[in-house]
């Protein structure tokens, strides 16, 4: 089985006739069916939960993560200040 990651805006799960409650049921319940691709899975959901014109913006973003080897995954230490991030992206490689 694997594990999916669900990102979404509120539009997604409230609606003038629905409050936030029961669009989370409804999410839950959607999830709970196996689909056989992300796409479908995301199609299902929409389908659940949205009306033909929904009236907010929605956003649905469904992921599988998977385990990475240590060779794949770059670890830093970045001080508190607010530039510090900003200058490890334009000196890849540098450690910070």
């Amino acid at each position: 089985m694997w594990e999916s990651m669900v990102l979404y805006t509120d539009g997604l799960i409230e609606a003038r006739d629905r409050d936030m409650d029961q669009g989370l049921d409804i999410l839950r319940q959607t999830l709970a069916r196996p689909t056989r691709s992300l796409d479908e899975a995301c199609d299902t959901v929409l389908g659940a939960l949205l009306p033909d014109r929904p009236q907010d913006d929605v956003a649905l973003l469904i992921a599988r993560p998977r385990s990475l080897d240590a060779g794949q995954v770059a670890t830093w230490d970045i001080t508190a200040d607010p530039t510090a991030a900003a200058r490890c992206w334009q000196q890849p490689g540098s450690g910070c």
